[in-house]
């Protein structure tokens, strides 16, 4: 059942796949054609981690001139995206029965937001991905793994620290304190990416600065 499961997930996610980039998936290929220390990380806010991702995986399919298609660089977004509906299945039968995670994979597979980001070219499919590798790796108290997972989110979004958040809650309200310390450990790779996450704060505050002006312009485009 679950392989029916994953081949719809699979139909469902390949339609539209070759349609065109929409703003930030332009930016986000544009910037993949960037070598990785040159990119201008202060101005896109988000950490690093999908942008080197994504541009190894363009300079692969430079190889055999398919880097720059559409299909190609949102590929690893459905790959991501089926993995996640798999994990789903195997929590919920670990955590409640085959039933249940069969249920859990079969609405994460028809589920439109989920859909939708797993044919994009951006971060958002592998976080979700490695949001439920933190929570698998909880349950199954493999502490190194929970770390990585940790650390793997953190430089992949920012939106990762609420899954962090509700994570140490649990292990706090449950006095698995040994699980909170590999929490913990976790986090601290991000620290090397904090100045930047200062002055990617700082470029935000000057943006909205910005806003009122910028709603004047638009506003006049309109009479």
């Amino acid at each position: 059942m679950i392989r029916l499961i994953l081949a719809l997930a699979l139909l469902l996610r390949l339609v539209s796949l070759t349609q065109s980039f929409w703003l930030d998936e332009a930016a986000q290929a544009v910037l993949s054609r960037t070598n990785v220390f040159h990119v201008n990380y202060a101005a896109d806010f988000q950490p690093p981690l999908y942008y080197v991702f994504s541009h190894v995986w363009m300079q692969l399919g430079n190889l055999i001139s398919i880097g720059s298609l559409e299909w190609f660089l949102r590929l690893p977004s459905v790959f991501f995206g089926l993995i996640t509906i798999y994990l789903t299945f195997l929590l919920g039968k670990k955590m409640f029965s085959l039933h249940v995670g069969l249920f859990a994979a079969f609405l994460l597979a028809i589920a439109p937001f989920h859909i939708y980001y797993s044919h994009e070219f951006r971060m958002y499919s592998l976080l979700t991905l490695l949001c439920l590798l933190c929570w698998n790796a909880l349950y199954d108290k493999r502490w190194i793994l929970l770390s990585l997972f940790v650390a793997l989110s953190t430089y992949t979004h920012y939106f990762a620290f609420v899954n962090i958040v509700s994570m140490g809650l649990f292990l706090w309200t449950t006095r698995q304190k040994r699980g909170l310390g590999y929490l913990v450990a976790g986090l601290l790779p991000f620290s090397l990416w904090i100045p930047m996450f200062i002055e990617q704060l700082t470029t935000a505050q000057h943006l909205v600065s910005l806003w009122p002006k910028w709603s004047m312009v638009s506003n006049a485009g309109f009479f």
